[in-house]
C-alpha cells in the first residue's frame, strides 16, 4: 500500500520489474515483481534469495557499487516476493546494447572496468 504501480520496465522469467512511486514521498523506484508460483524449483528459490543478499550487501558498500541499482526494499505477500530498488531512469548495459546493437570500444572498455 505505500506504492502506486505504474508501467512495466521489463520482463524476466519469473515475474517483471515495474516502475512505482512512492506514495507518501512521491519518489520513483524500480520493483522486481517475482511470482511465487514460478519459483517452484529450489534453485529458482536459491537464486531469487540470493539475489536479495547480493543487493542488500552492495547497498552496504555503496560507494564501490554507483552502478547498481540500490535496494530499498523488500517485502512478500500471498503471491510475490517484492524487490524495490532505486530507479535508473535509461536502463540497463541489457537494454543499451538492444537500443544501439554495439557499442564503440572505448564505451565497452568502460563498462567492463566498471565491473572488474
Amino acid at each position: 500500500d505505500d506504492y502506486v504501480l505504474k508501467g512495466s520496465l521489463g520482463r524476466g522469467v519469473n515475474g517483471e520489474v515495474r516502475l512505482c512511486q512512492h506514495r507518501a514521498t512521491g519518489e520513483l523506484f524500480a520493483v522486481k515483481c517475482l511470482l511465487k508460483s514460478r519459483l517452484r524449483a529450489a534453485d529458482e528459490v536459491a537464486r531469487a534469495y540470493a539475489e536479495r543478499q547480493a543487493l542488500a550487501e552492495i547497498a552496504a558498500i555503496r560507494d564501490c557499487a554507483q552502478w547498481v541499482p540500490r535496494l530499498h526494499e523488500c517485502f512478500q505477500d500471498a503471491s510475490h516476493l517484492w524487490l524495490v530498488q532505486e530507479y535508473v531512469p535509461g536502463g540497463d548495459v541489457l537494454t543499451l546494447l538492444q537500443r544501439r546493437g554495439v557499442l564503440a570500444e572505448a564505451e565497452a572498455f568502460f563498462y567492463v572496468s566498471e565491473l572488474v
